[in-house]
């Protein structure tokens, strides 16, 4: 195989990252609209604490690196938290999924 036909199969998996990150934005702009509906915390600490260790075990189990894939998902939480604060503010409850 050329290095041209494995960028371009790496080009499709990056593709597929991005479309796969945007269904699971769209589930959480779901669960924000119901937590901010049922004044419930935009952060959800011991479910949190639950999947890093199912990350972990991910990671190890398809061997990559752990410490990536807690940035990768710390970034994503992140994003999803900084939303769900966005529609408890008044004033933002149409606001649109993260982008």
């Amino acid at each position: 195989m050329t290095i041209t036909e494995l960028r371009a199969q790496i080009d499709q998996l990056d593709y597929q990252l991005i479309e796969i990150l945007s269904q699971r934005f769209a589930i959480t702009h779901q669960i924000g609209q119901l937590k901010a509906t049922q004044q419930l915390a935009p952060r959800a600490t011991e479910r949190e604490a639950e999947q890093f260790a199912r990350y972990q075990a991910l990671a190890e189990n398809f061997d990559v690196p752990p410490s990536l894939i807690h940035g990768i998902f710390h970034a994503i939480i992140d994003q999803v938290v900084e939303h769900h604060q966005q529609l408890r503010s008044p004033g933002d409850t149409a606001c649109k999924p993260p982008r």
